[in-house]
């Protein structure tokens, strides 16, 4: 008899994990059945559940939207060890960045400079974008962050303008410029989780740029510089993949505006601040960026 109960025990202890893997059941919208035990967490996107996986136990979640059925309960078994409850696979609290990139930029000086000119005063550039961020999530999907970017571009080229003495014969005339814009910002983001490994991420920040522009006309006695500094705002919208348990690689873009109303200008040591009031330069700036994201859990 006592033989009957060791063998019986053995048995027992093979058939353990089949028994702590079938209590509730999800099946998908594709019909998939997955035996598991459902875990307590409260998410209004996903699913958090523990199953067997080639003979481990494992955590794991699935998108509400995935999910065709729940069976709470559906095998009577024991309840797992919910001791250790798993944060969600892709929350960190500081998130550190860094992206470089392309950037568009788009300003209007003077809306009613003369045709010749338009070129000139309307101007569509790109350049060379870099940013450093440091963000802090409060829960999965809520965070804030405090961002630097900086935009430069040069240009080298030569402009035609008609010549008013002799429309027939065109002008031309050396332009070079060179445009940097540092910006200091502060932003809330917002995280949509795709799965384990991919997310979206939304953001909205208001913060200071530095406008610092030079101009080389030869038709202008001399050069100039522009310096000035002003609010903007910034929409963004980017995505990350998990590559390892803390480093993501992250790209999207994102949309700053601002206007200048006063500008210095330096004409060789002549300065002189110009009131923009009237007329503000509106300044818009479209950039695309990619670079990688490291998260640490606090």
């Amino acid at each position: 008899m006592k033989k009957y109960g060791i063998l019986y025990c053995f048995y027992i202890f093979l058939l353990l994990p089949l028994l702590v893997l079938g209590q509730d059941r999800i099946i998908t919208k594709k019909n998939q059945r997955i035996e598991c035990k459902i875990l307590p967490i409260k998410d209004k996107n996903f699913v958090y559940f523990q199953m067997l996986e080639d003979g481990e136990l494992k955590y794991t979640l699935l998108p509400k939207s995935q999910i065709k059925k729940i069976d709470k309960n559906f095998y009577k078994n024991p309840i797992l060890n919910l001791d250790k409850k798993p944060k969600s696979p892709t929350f960190h609290n500081l998130m550190i960045s860094g992206r470089t990139g392309l950037g568009r930029m788009s300003y209007q000086i003077d809306p009613n400079a003369s045709p010749q000119f338009k070129d000139f005063q309307n101007r569509e550039r790109y350049g060379f974008v870099y940013d450093l961020e440091v963000s802090y999530m409060f829960s999965e999907s809520f965070g804030m962050f405090a961002q630097f970017q900086n935009f430069s571009s040069s240009v080298n080229r030569t402009y035609q303008f008609i010549n008013p003495g002799n429309p027939g014969n065109p002008s031309e005339h050396i332009f070079r410029s060179e445009q940097n814009m540092p910006s200091y910002s502060l932003g809330i983001n917002y995280n949509t989780l795709f799965n384990e490994k991919a997310l979206m991420s939304f953001g909205l920040a208001l913060g200071q740029f530095h406008y610092k522009y030079f101009s080389d006309l030869d038709i202008f006695s001399l050069p100039a510089t522009y310096t000035g500094s002003d609010l903007f705002y910034s929409l963004r919208v980017s995505g990350q993949y998990k590559l390892t348990d803390n480093l993501y690689i992250d790209g999207g873009i994102n949309f700053i505006s601002a206007a200048l109303f006063s500008v210095k200008r330096d004409m060789n040591g002549s300065i002189e601040t110009l009131d923009l009031s009237g007329s503000p330069w509106s300044l818009s700036r479209l950039n695309f960026m990619v670079g990688i994201r490291y998260g640490i859990s606090l």
